[in-house]
């Protein structure tokens, strides 16, 4: 029989990989990288592998060498009735953890299943390696960048959480945060799928620390994200003034320059042409 002939199972065609052996790895592809959504319970990838011969048990093995001499992050057994493995979020955040290697260089991690059949004897499939994606950042969507934000009012912010489950608010009068006078409120959520916009609105107390803090000067604001594995992304730095004193109505606008302009709004362009009338 022909070796490409595609009846010959045991010379299956995986992918890109071909391999003539009693057991083949099926999935992820070699080389795979995967996004921090993996890290949302129940959105682990799963491992499967292609058993042609009958064996009794499998032990699916990663490391961070490709012989799998040493540098073992961990080991599962599954019966020999099983043809794929998915680690529990927990096993899966600690090998995609050591894939990130603390921020440094990326590691790759690679796997096999090793097949034990009813004489003892063993087979392999050959290594693959994956590793960890890049990090999603958190996306303000509002206060826009130099917002006017009414004393009188507990300002909200709006973000698109990525796939993070771990938020800092941080607020500074300066725009590098180098400052120590830093006031930060912390938000979680555990399941970035559910909760992929996060609104939060600042409490009194809250809003009377910020306006203490900034005063009439420019304050910013950013917003720090952690993933599952603790990996750190910021959405980029926003700046805004805090109006104080009366807060007019539209209908009470000063004329400025022949345009009645609402100094609530910094979107006050994209107000109607045609003015309201001025009050009589």
């Amino acid at each position: 029989m022909d070796k490409k002939d595609p009846s010959c199972f045991c010379c299956a065609d995986i992918g890109a990989v071909e391999y003539n052996g009693p057991l083949i790895a099926k999935a992820p592809a070699n080389g795979s990288g995967f996004a921090d959504m993996t890290f949302v319970n129940k959105y682990q990838p799963a491992f499967q592998w292609i058993p042609v011969e009958p064996f009794k048990s499998f032990e699916i093995v990663f490391a961070t060498t490709p012989d799998f001499s040493s540098g073992i992050i961990t080991t599962a057994s599954v019966s020999g009735t099983n043809s794929n493995w998915t680690p529990s979020i927990a096993t899966w955040e600690k090998i995609m953890a050591v894939s990130y290697n603390g921020g440094g260089t990326i590691q790759p991690i690679y796997w096999e299943v090793v097949g034990t059949a009813a004489d003892n004897s063993t087979a392999q499939t050959p290594a693959r390696q994956f590793s960890v994606g890049s990090a999603s950042l958190p996306t303000v969507l509002s206060p826009t960048a130099g917002a006017i934000l009414p004393a009188a009012e507990y300002p909200t912010f709006i973000f698109l959480t990525g796939y993070n489950i771990k938020f800092q608010l941080e607020i500074s009068p300066k725009s590098g945060f180098t400052d120590k006078e830093i006031i930060a409120y912390t938000y979680t959520i555990t399941n970035p799928n559910v909760t992929p916009i996060l609104e939060e609105t600042l409490s009194s107390s809250e809003w009377t620390a910020v306006k203490k803090l900034i005063g009439t000067a420019t304050g910013y604001f950013r917003i720090r994200a952690w993933d599952g594995i603790n990996r750190e992304s910021d959405a980029s730095t926003q700046a805004f003034t805090i109006q104080y004193g009366c807060v007019c109505s539209n209908k009470r606008r000063k004329q400025q320059g022949g345009q009645w302009a609402d100094p609530l709004s910094p979107f006050s362009s994209l107000l109607s042409a045609t003015p309201d009338p001025p009050p009589n």
